[in-house]
């Protein structure tokens, strides 16, 4: 069950992606016109901040009032890492985008793998300090609006937003298992070695004793 609700979402968003590419311009143009789900981009903005920010807002508040700063190392690389690769697909694939804006920077959607890497750190959370529980990937549900708010907002095309989501949520997952570690294998931080330099003094020597 914990692999398939980690790579299941990965999987389908990944293979998705090369099948909606010849498809893009004509479901970008009917996404615009029909606006089937009303979305609105501001407001998909401040979910993709709010998705993004806000695991990190909790981890910095339990290194702050448990003294753990785990969830905070963890929330903040994954973040950071999304954003880095998106940028760098962005600046390699530099596909225009669907509204004819300058900047070349479709590709992928980076609200989407903003919003979804939130929202799998969430999912994560959940999941793991509520018995396995699923739902916390109910976040999936706001970062799926900020994929859709991009596509009838003319700014990105469908296969922009199905890979941003693939690539949010891959990424957290991948950052959250090699820090907490899986079934299978160790996480980094149960990996990490103690040292502590120790004065000593006795009747012939004295020195600093190192405790690994």
């Amino acid at each position: 069950m914990r692999d398939s609700s980690q790579w299941g979402p990965v999987a389908v968003a990944a293979a998705v992606t090369p099948m909606v590419l010849a498809f893009d311009r004509s479901t970008s143009i009917e996404s615009v016109e029909e606006k089937f789900f009303k979305s609105d981009t501001a407001s998909g903005d401040v979910l993709a901040l709010s998705l993004g920010c806000g695991p990190i807002l909790a981890g910095l508040m339990e290194a702050a009032t448990v003294d753990d700063a785990r969830h905070l190392e963890v929330t903040t690389e994954a973040i950071v890492l999304t954003a880095l690769g998106t940028q760098f697909l962005k600046t390699v694939v530099h596909r225009q985008r669907p509204d004819g804006s300058r900047g070349s920077e479709s590709f992928p959607s980076g609200h989407t793998s903003f919003a979804f890497s939130g929202a799998t750190l969430i999912g994560r959370w959940w999941q793991d300090t509520h018995a396995g529980s699923l739902l916390g990937y109910a976040a999936y549900f706001p970062a799926a609006y900020v994929g859709i708010s991009r596509l009838e907002g003319e700014r990105h095309f469908l296969s922009d937003v199905t890979f941003g989501a693939a690539l949010g949520i891959a990424t957290s997952h991948l950052l959250w298992n090699a820090h907490f570690g899986t079934d299978d294998n160790e996480g980094i931080f149960e990996r990490r070695v103690s040292l502590d330099l120790v004065p000593f003094a006795d009747e012939h020597r004295t020195g600093l004793s190192l405790n690994v």
